[in-house]
């Protein structure tokens, strides 16, 4: 009889970070967002895959690549919005 090994929460969780958190060039998929309807008419939706284009701190925003499109995330919300890598 073979055994499995459980999935842990740790192992359920890895490589899922905040949207703030991605580096410029980096790409993954919407693993959750909060519950802001822009967001989805904008296309960031769970299971969505998006790519960091730029950030600028200063200004507070991030620009992500999503269905081929470029959208612009305000650093408050990008903090909310998790992704998997």
């Amino acid at each position: 009889m073979q055994t499995t090994t459980p999935i842990t929460n740790e192992d359920f969780f890895t490589n899922v970070k905040a949207m703030s958190a991605m580096q410029i060039g980096e790409a993954g998929v919407v693993y959750d967002v909060p519950d802001i309807r822009l967001l989805s008419s904008l296309g960031i939706r769970v299971g969505k895959r998006i790519k960091l284009i730029t950030r600028s701190l200063a200004k507070g925003s991030f620009v992500v690549l999503v269905n081929q499109q470029s959208v612009v995330i305000d650093t408050k919300v990008a903090e909310l919005i998790m992704i998997k890598g």
